[in-house]
């Protein structure tokens, strides 16, 4: 098991009644994946990035890690 180091970056932030949820689920299986797949059993120094910044009448969300990444992969296959 690996020691995770998670860190935050979040600004307050107002969304509507029906947002907050979706918001959660997208979020939680991000950091799920994050957790299964990103690191390798050499991996050191794992960090989770978990922001939420807002500007304006945008907000945005973001879910990182420092792990092994995606490999061979060419995004415009899936578009």
């Amino acid at each position: 098991m690996h020691q995770v180091r998670l860190i935050k970056e979040c600004d307050e932030v107002y969304l509507n009644l029906d947002e907050p949820i979706p918001c959660g689920l997208i979020v939680n299986e991000l950091i799920s994946n994050s957790l299964k797949y990103a690191y390798s059993e050499e991996s050191n120094e794992c960090e989770l990035l978990v922001g939420i910044k807002a500007k304006g009448n945008k907000v945005t969300l973001t879910v990182a890690d420092n792990g092994i990444g995606i490999r061979d992969v060419e995004i415009e296959n899936y578009i």
